[in-house]
């Protein structure tokens, strides 16, 4: 692969063509002044245009992947932005999930994706997009025997960071893992047949880690409404017991005024206080 700026190739395009027409001039001057200068000329012309044209491609080769590679390039950015936008709306696992992986099958359509969540020491798969040519593993155990399918989960696990496999020669493997505060929580699984190249893994890594700290947000979310709801149900209640509390003390009272008000035979004065008894 040709590793060359703009800067270089707009050099490149006004000295190139110099030196070589001043080179070719001296050379046949220098070695072919006997010939037939009619002759002389029409192959100069001949030989300069070939030249130009073979140069102009080469020029627009490298231009064509330049923009090739920016264009790339955007589409990777443009997926981080898509993905950093919608996990930063939402607090729902199932959401975030999701929406990871639409994102990631639109900017790498013909890569196979899979999600997989930690929980009790195993990885679970979520959600898989793109066509496999076997079924992806639908649970990892992380303590058992390594396998040559699940090794690259395990490691990937192990070290916290992302590992790159090769298969039979054909088929190319990325373990991405995403991190909460205590560590691995999960892998983004991916398979293709051509190499993931360093700027493609730097994407794939700087979405990983969106995804941890999305998900992370969300688990931390979910524990203070769930710790708000039990508050919340804790104050209610307190308010219902003491405001029982108050009724039942009041209705004490206004029983007992009733007693004395029959014991003295006023009948009509007890029947007022039941009345209010009753209202309360």
């Amino acid at each position: 692969m040709i590793h060359i700026t703009l800067k270089k190739l707009k050099w490149l395009a006004f000295l190139a063509p110099a030196l070589f027409i001043g080179a070719f001039e001296f050379a046949t001057h220098s070695f072919f002044y006997q010939v037939n200068k009619l002759w002389l000329d029409i192959a100069d012309i001949l030989f300069i245009a070939g030249t130009a044209f073979l140069f102009s491609r080469f020029i627009f080769g490298i231009i064509d992947k330049l923009q090739k590679n920016v264009e790339e390039r955007n589409n990777e950015l443009s997926a981080i932005n898509k993905i950093a936008l919608a996990l930063g709306r939402s607090f729902n696992l199932d959401e975030i999930l999701s929406t990871t992986l639409e994102e990631l099958h639109s900017a790498f359509h013909d890569t196979r994706i899979a999600l997989y969540i930690l929980n009790e020491n195993k990885l679970h798969l979520v959600d898989k997009k793109g066509l496999f040519k076997d079924l992806p593993l639908t649970c990892v155990e992380l303590n058992g025997t390594p396998r040559e399918k699940t090794s690259g989960f395990i490691e990937a696990v192990r070290r916290g960071s992302s590992i790159i496999e090769q298969v039979n020669n054909t088929e190319h493997l990325a373990y991405l893992p995403f991190k909460g505060r205590k560590g691995v929580i999960g892998i983004i699984s991916m398979s293709r047949n051509y190499s993931f190249h360093s700027r493609e893994l730097e994407t794939l890594n700087t979405i990983s880690n969106q995804v941890g700290f999305s998900i992370e947000n969300a688990r931390l979310h979910s524990q203070t409404y769930e710790m708000a709801t039990i508050e919340e149900r804790e104050r209610i209640a307190r308010e219902v017991h003491d405001g029982l509390a108050q009724i039942l003390g009041y209705v004490t009272l206004k029983a007992s005024i009733v007693q004395r008000l029959l014991s003295a035979g006023q009948i009509s004065q007890a029947e007022s206080e039941i009345k209010d008894i009753e209202k309360v």
